[in-house]
C-alpha cells in the first residue's frame, strides 16, 4: 500500500513496503524538533498520530517496525532496535 502525509519520512515507509520490505528501522524520525511538525503542537500530534496508525497497519501487514535510537516522541511505543 502506497500512502503519503504531510511530512517526507512516512512516504519513505511506503516506499519501503512497495520495494517488500519486512523490517524497517526508522531513523531520524523523532518529531520533537520539526518546526512545524512536533510534539506539542497540534499539526505535529495529528502527524504523530499518523504514523502511528501507519504502523500500526504495516505491523498487521506483519511488518517488524523499530526505531533506530532513543529521543522521539515514539520513544515506549515503537521497540528500540538495539534491544532486540
Amino acid at each position: 500500500f502506497i500512502y503519503t502525509s504531510r511530512t517526507t519520512p512516512i512516504m519513505c515507509l511506503s516506499q519501503a513496503i512497495k520495494l517488500g520490505a519486512k523490517t524497517v528501522i526508522v531513523y531520524g524520525v523523532d518529531m520533537l524538533t520539526h518546526h512545524a511538525f512536533r510534539k506539542g503542537l497540534k499539526a505535529g500530534e495529528l502527524e504523530i498520530g499518523v504514523y502511528k496508525k501507519f504502523i500500526q497497519a504495516m505491523q498487521a501487514k506483519g511488518i517488524n517496525v523499530y526505531l533506530g535510537s532513543e529521543g522521539t516522541a515514539f520513544d515506549g511505543w515503537l521497540p528500540l532496535y538495539k534491544d532486540i
